[in-house]
This record gives C-alpha cells, structure tokens and sequence, in this order.
C-alpha cells in the first residue's frame, strides 16, 4: 500500500502485506499527521483503512485529516474559523468527497491488545481494509502478561507482527522516542536504541522509520 510520500515509497517500495512497520519520535513531531497522510492517500485509492487511536479522539483525527487533505489550515478548523463565506461551500464540497473515504476509527481508549486484535479482525472481514495503523505501542497494553513494562511491550511486539501476518496486511504502530536522544551533545537523531520501554521491536519490525525535525533543536 502507498506509503503516502512519493519518495517513501522508491525507498521502501510501499508497505507491504504482513509487514510491521514503526514510525517512531519525540512527542510533536508529527508522527499522526504522518499516518493520517498515509491513511488519505490509501483511501483516494478506495483502499480501506483502519486506525486505532489511544490518544486522539476522532474528532480532532477528523480535523487533521481535513487539513492535510484540503488547503484548510488547522488554525481555520479548530480555531479561528473561516474569515470568507465562498470557504463554507469550498469546505462542503471537500466533505462530501471526503464523506466516501473507507476509513474507519476506533477511540474508544480501549488499550488491551487482545481488544485490538478482536476489532482488527472485525475490520478486516467487515470493511477488508487493506492497512492498519495503531496510535500508539506505548499506551497499549496485555493483561496476559505479569512482570516488567519492558516484557509487557515485548509481547505487545510479537502479537502485532504476528497480527500482520495473519490478516496479511501491513500494520503500521507509532511509537514514542525518549529523552536520551535530546541529551546527545552531537546529532539529536533518534536511534533505534532510543524507542521508549520496547527493546523488541528491532527484531520483530520489518520497517522502522523516525520523524525527525532539525528546526525543533536548532
């Protein structure tokens, strides 16, 4: 499926069924707004997407994926609102186009994997979507597993690659990077080493890809 960025996808030739993919940076770097973008693209395509959002309600999903489809900026969405009236009818043409996208949402803050999978599964066989994105590793959770965080998200890993493998499609999971890579006194490049509680995702992903913004250090 379209990665969402011509050059994204010469590199990685697209993401490809059963793949795990991780999209990994520190907090404001744009890691939704980079899945959304991936989501829009897929959906023009009449792909099927769904995203699992822990963190974002689907209202505030909603508006950044009108910002990042339409020359809306989100300021106009959330905020301000629009200063000329020709927009309103700009605005409605936008949504009922947008109105036909397959793309489906779940907020409902359930963050247990077993749930994930269930609705996965549900979307898969109701919708056939073609892609799954997850919103993020480290708000998830396994009820089945006693001990450390760090065994917690380890398991977390292996369902999803195994999740992939069995839908057979990709499923791309945000992750968050900790503060070591701001500490650096050189590059402020995150490294896998850097992604937060989660020591297993290097071998269980088959892609891995960091935001990273040098106007945020600089």
């Amino acid at each position: 499926v379209h990665t969402g960025f011509q050059r994204l996808n010469k590199y990685t030739g697209g993401y490809r069924k059963q793949d795990l993919v991780i999209v990994a940076a520190r907090p404001g770097m744009g890691k939704t707004s980079y899945v959304l973008k991936c989501a829009i693209e897929n959906c023009k395509m009449d792909y099927g997407v769904g995203m699992i959002s822990l963190e974002m309600s689907i209202e505030q999903l909603t508006a950044r994926a009108v910002a990042i489809d339409t020359n809306f900026h989100l300021t106009q969405l959330l905020k301000k609102g629009f200063e000329h009236k020709e927009y309103f009818a700009t605005y409605t043409q936008h949504q009922e186009r947008m109105n036909h996208y397959p793309f489906y949402v779940d907020d409902s803050g359930k963050t247990d994997i077993n749930d994930i999978v269930i609705k996965a599964k549900l979307w898969v066989r109701k919708y056939d979507i073609k892609v799954l994105i997850i919103d993020y590793i480290q708000l998830m959770g396994d009820r089945s597993i006693k001990g450390s965080r760090e065994n917690e998200l380890s398991s977390i890993s292996r369902r999803l690659k195994k999740l992939a493998k069995e839908l057979d499609i990709p499923v791309v999971v945000l992750a968050q990077v900790n503060r070591e890579c701001e500490k650096r006194g050189s590059s402020k490049r995150p490294l896998v080493i850097d992604i937060k509680d989660c020591g297993a995702i290097e071998q269980d992903a088959d892609i891995i890809e960091f935001i990273y913004r040098p106007s945020e250090y600089n």
